[in-house]
């Protein structure tokens, strides 16, 4: 991900929000891209840089400086959202959504099929 006007990570200021089965309200609003990444403040080691990093969970493990851009992953094995009609996940750009970025994005999911006579799960084949 990276900011359409290539100068800062103020991009990452935004929040992520998740909405389940036609809620108009997220279950999930986020405190900043950066944070639900795992990378506060712009990624900075020690150093006060921005700096590549990875974890079993979350990471960012491709920086790119001056013009920042991250590759960001974050795993929810132990933060699943649960749903049963549909879910909507965003990103907001930008401390009011205003930014513009480049950015390519994958989600993965289990889904637990149900019988409709025993509305039990049935387990994958």
């Amino acid at each position: 991900m990276s900011p359409a006007n290539g100068k800062n990570w103020s991009f990452l200021e935004g929040d992520e929000r998740v909405f389940i089965d036609s809620e108009e309200s997220p279950v999930w609003n986020g405190t900043g891209i950066e944070d639900f990444f795992n990378g506060g403040f712009y990624f900075r080691d020690s150093t006060g840089t921005p700096a590549a990093f990875a974890t079993a969970l979350a990471g960012a493990p491709h920086i790119r400086l001056p013009s920042p851009m991250a590759v960001m992953y974050r795993l929810l094995l132990g933060d699943s959202v649960v749903f049963h009609d549909g879910i909507r996940v965003g990103l907001e750009t930008g401390p009011s959504g205003e930014l513009g970025v480049r950015a390519k994005t994958v989600a993965y999911y289990y889904i637990a099929r149900t019988t409709a006579a025993s509305d039990q799960t049935v387990p994958d084949e």
